[in-house]
């Protein structure tokens, strides 16, 4: 996987800006943060988003890591 690797999106990202500044402020803060929702409220969508958005932020890029089927206490190694 490359520095700037995230899934090429299709459609416009549209509203959300409130949720957009808050992960962004939280993602300045920490790096790696986790977003939890009902499956198919939009938690992937934004943090691609996001990732996007901040990409030039970093210098070594951008990633997007899909964990879905982690099993607990499985280390995520790259």
């Amino acid at each position: 996987m490359s520095s700037g690797d995230l899934d090429v999106q299709l459609t416009r990202f549209i509203g959300r800006e409130r949720e957009l500044a808050e992960v962004r402020q939280l993602v300045a803060a920490s790096r790696l943060i986790t977003l939890t929702g009902a499956g198919g409220c939009g938690k992937t969508r934004l943090a691609l988003q996001v990732a996007d958005m901040m990409r030039s932020q970093f210098a070594d890029g951008v990633a997007a890591v899909d964990l879905t089927f982690m099993i607990a206490g499985e280390a995520a190694v790259p």
